[in-house]
């Protein structure tokens, strides 16, 4: 079989009918197990003559020899941009300069990393360390604001930021642009916008994992001369869909995984103490759906939501405490509040100003316990924060440890966090989903 490998793509050139039945079998993966849909198989090739993401090529060569099929690649990428032996990276952690070694190195690959590690600092290291134009990709509007502010407080440079109605210094002056994906996405057709992505030498993926969403895949393959592609996630491959390979496909392996614990031995994040406490309920009437159950033993149960209450109560204060849906917030926000504790509601329909105002009273003492949909999930720094609850169920992985992560920053006087997650029991979705976070969370991760 002959290969042609490019930058983000690799194309067959020829192959014999058994070595492409072989290949497209290879490249196609099982769909994800829901019963209540119709499910169509995974596959990572694209068109008759199969071409692939570049990330794949290593695995799909090693099955290969496993299989006895010989293949001839041809290598069509541009050289890499130099490096630039002024660039300053003194202020990396020794960890941190590990992860940037091997992705100089490798150039391609994804860097597991576990909140709090600092994944920001690494990618402007990368970005000051070799020339050229690059881009960080993130899917929040304020992780692009603090990327940007922090590259202007080590480099003294200004980043171009896309986000929102923030259009600044795209390929214009700046050799740094933070954008966001759905400003990029929604521009997409623009000259300017398919210039940028076209022309730049580097990319970097904050929250990795959601570049297997189809559109957020199709954008980064469109950056044909990104001879560095680093993904930075703590959760890369732990998505519960069978996607994950399609992180791969655009950003390459895993070439550096750090242990949260390396962390907790040094003093940079807080150890979570993790329990997860079992709620009963009567389980539902059949026949029924997910999204009835959720709202009746969730967002208005009784038992459920007193539960969560009084588990505050004694719990240590500040208190984060997340939910799923807005009309559950404020259900607990009241109950919270009715209960003596000062409590507040923080939304996606709060604006900036209201956010950080909230965030500011709890830091403050003001209020105990603040009450977040998935908006404080990722990008939010209370390093005081003493006690975390899940109080959102669900069965993902990645969205549980984003969470577990708002407790784990450090302060003068804490080196550890209270993390509180529902175990529902009695009613058969929310235990199988409490059953698997417990699993794959708590075993497998922290």
């Amino acid at each position: 079989m002959d290969i042609y490998q490019d930058i983000a793509r690799c194309h067959v050139v020829s192959a014999t009918l058994n070595e492409r039945d072989w290949l497209q079998r290879y490249l196609t993966l099982d769909p994800p197990k829901r019963s209540a849909y119709k499910t169509y198989p995974i596959r990572l090739y694209r068109g008759a003559n199969v071409h692939f993401g570049t990330g794949l090529l290593i695995s799909i060569q090693t099955a290969a020899r496993e299989a006895g099929i010989v293949i001839n690649i041809t290598d069509g990428r541009i050289d890499p941009p130099p490096l630039d032996p002024t660039a300053d990276t003194s202020w990396l952690y020794d960890y941190q300069e590990r992860a940037l070694h091997i992705s100089l190195e490798r150039k391609t690959g994804l860097l597991w990393l576990p909140t709090g590690s600092g994944k920001t600092e690494i990618a402007i290291a990368l970005a000051n360390s070799v020339k050229g134009e690059w881009l960080f990709l993130v899917h929040r509007a304020t992780l692009a604001d603090q990327a940007a502010e922090r590259y202007k407080q080590r480099t003294g440079k200004t980043a171009g930021r896309v986000r929102g109605g923030t259009w600044t210094g795209l390929r214009k002056s700046e050799r740094f642009t933070v954008a966001t994906f759905q400003s990029l996405w929604r521009h997409r057709n623009k000259p300017i916008v398919r210039d940028m992505l076209s022309q730049i030498r580097g990319i970097i993926v904050d929250e990795a994992h959601t570049a297997a969403a189809k559109t957020y895949h199709e954008l980064i393959m469109q950056t044909v001369k990104a001879n560095y592609r680093i993904g930075l996630s703590g959760t890369p491959l732990n998505r519960t869909d069978n996607k994950s390979a399609f992180v791969v496909s655009a950003l390459g392996p895993p070439i550096f995984k750090l242990e949260a614990g390396e962390l907790i031995d040094k003093g940079v994040i807080a150890k979570p103490n993790i329990t997860m406490v079992k709620i009963h309920q009567p389980p539902a009437e059949r026949p029924t759906v997910y999204n009835t159950v959720y709202e009746s033993h969730v967002v208005k149960s009784a038992i459920r939501n007193g539960a969560i209450v009084n588990m505050l109560r004694q719990a240590p204060k500040p208190a984060l405490v997340f939910v799923r849906k807005l009309n559950h917030g404020r259900k607990l926000a009241a109950m919270i509040s009715a209960s003596g504790m000062e409590c507040d509601l923080v939304t996606g329909k709060d604006f900036t100003e209201s956010r950080e105002r909230k965030i500011k009273n709890l830091k403050k003492g003001k209020t105990d316990v603040l009450v977040c949909t998935v908006v404080f999930q990722e990008g939010v720094d209370i390093p005081d924060l003493r006690t975390v609850v899940i109080a959102s169920g669900g069965s993902s992985v990645i969205a549980a440890l984003q969470r577990i992560g708002r407790g784990m920053r450090v302060s003068d006087n804490k080196s550890s966090c209270i993390v509180i997650d529902v175990h529902d029991t009695g009613e058969y979705f929310l235990e199988n989903q409490s059953k698997k976070r417990k699993k794959d969370k708590i075993e497998n991760e922290i």
